[in-house]
């Protein structure tokens, strides 16, 4: 099996800014390619493809590799671009700089070394992005995603970005409400949801707001693409059919997306199972005759049922990737969620911390529910079930809860 190295890759600045928040992915590289495979990996993460650049990493011994466009003159003392990245250790902190004339610069950190078939599920044997969250600028400086949901402040002390306020989001009734909702705030944290908000209401207003409705699903398109989170690419597809006026896939029907997200996970709760015709949702354990009475057991076998279970493993890694973000406005919070990750009791201790901190329980709830519902909107495209918003009332009608004693 091959051992693998989880590298994060921060891009802090770029065409004479900082980007703040710092857009980051996670790499999954094997431990003992070449720096020069890993400029390749961490600039296509980024979407850059002019590779023809000069790069250069900064080891933690302040060692440099060098790739120099005048391979015949060498820069004294420079490792050269085969030197392997083996050497490098869990914790340890290096730099990539690609291109000095726009100045791409890149924090990086390895944060373990682990069996990829263990820990990733399959033998990794090439650098892989595994995970990501912030959009990143056109390579070019062209027309820049970053200003619609995470502003490229200056060097010095610039904008604050505004918290978006999900209560308003959620109770707008028309689509120009929605849109006074939204305004210009940052919804890296809440694409899932608004998205779900935007759909809805376009079902209820597709005539009346679809000029207006058909703006905002413009601008969460490119957002979706860029964040690269589960689920992201399904709705901006969904988005971008309903948009461009297109029909919906054989397989759309309402469902209550955030009844399927929240569903307990567990060796005896298993998630939910939905109905690929009607769209009813039915939590596992009304599937279990040893968790429910006779007369309320639902039998789920047979093709019209789609089944979804939670990840115990997936609400693990949204801590990590979430702890991650923190580092870029608060790092001693970071290292203290981060600390709460080690060992049993891990989940009890990072909510623990988290509360204890304050400020950061508001973004986690709505970071974490956008992770389920992206994660449970994935499960169901690939199953054929392109879940729609339930309309009012709707999805009481679609979805079976067991009764409370």
């Amino acid at each position: 099996m091959a051992r693998c190295k989880l590298i994060r890759v921060q891009l802090v600045s770029g065409l004479g800014r900082r980007l703040d928040p710092s857009p980051a992915r996670l790499l999954v590289v094997p431990r003992r390619i070449p720096y020069a495979q890993l400029a390749v990996a961490i600039n296509g993460a980024f979407a850059r493809w002019d590779l023809d650049k000069p790069w250069t990493f900064t080891l933690p011994d302040r060692s440099t590799v060098v790739h120099s466009l005048d391979a015949a003159a060498p820069q004294p003392g420079a490792l050269p671009p085969a030197t392997s990245i083996g050497p490098l250790s869990d914790h340890q902190e290096f730099v990539f700089d690609y291109d000095p004339e726009r100045g791409w610069h890149h924090a990086c950190q390895v944060l373990m070394t682990r069996e990829s078939l263990q820990e990733w599920g399959r033998d990794i044997t090439e650098p892989t992005v595994i995970d990501g969250w912030g959009p990143v600028p056109d390579p070019f400086g062209r027309d820049d995603q970053l200003d619609r949901i995470a502003r490229l402040a200056p060097e010095d002390d610039g904008p604050v970005t505004v918290r978006l306020d999900l209560g308003a989001v959620r109770t707008a009734t028309t689509p120009a409400d929605l849109v006074a909702a939204i305004g210009s705030d940052d919804l890296t944290f809440a694409l899932q949801q608004v998205g779900l908000r935007v759909l809805a209401m376009w079902l209820d207003e597709r005539d009346a707001g679809a000029e207006v409705l058909g703006d905002l699903m413009s601008r969460l398109i490119p957002q979706a693409q860029e964040r690269r989170w589960h689920g992201d690419d399904e709705l901006a597809e969904l988005l971008t059919l309903v948009r461009d006026g297109g029909a919906l896939p054989e397989g759309a029907v309402a469902v209550d997306l955030v009844e399927v997200a929240q569903a307990p996970g567990g060796e005896r709760e298993g998630g939910a199972h939905v109905n690929r015709h009607t769209g009813e949702v039915v939590p596992a354990s009304l599937t279990d005759p040893v968790m429910t009475i006779d007369d309320e057991l639902v039998d789920v076998d047979g093709p019209d049922w789609v089944t979804v279970e939670p990840d115990g493993r997936s609400d693990y890694r949204d801590m990590e990737v979430f702890a991650a973000w923190v580092e870029d406005e608060d790092p001693r919070s970071a290292d203290l969620l981060r600390r709460a990750l080690h060992g049993r009791g891990a989940f009890r201790r990072f909510r623990d911390e988290l509360h204890q901190q304050g400020e950061w329980v508001e973004r986690w709830r709505c970071f974490v529910e956008d992770r389920k519902l992206g994660r449970a909107r994935r499960a169901l495209t690939r199953e054929g079930v392109t879940p729609l918003p339930c309309r009012a009332g709707a999805a009481a009608a679609r979805s079976r809860k067991p009764e409370r004693p």
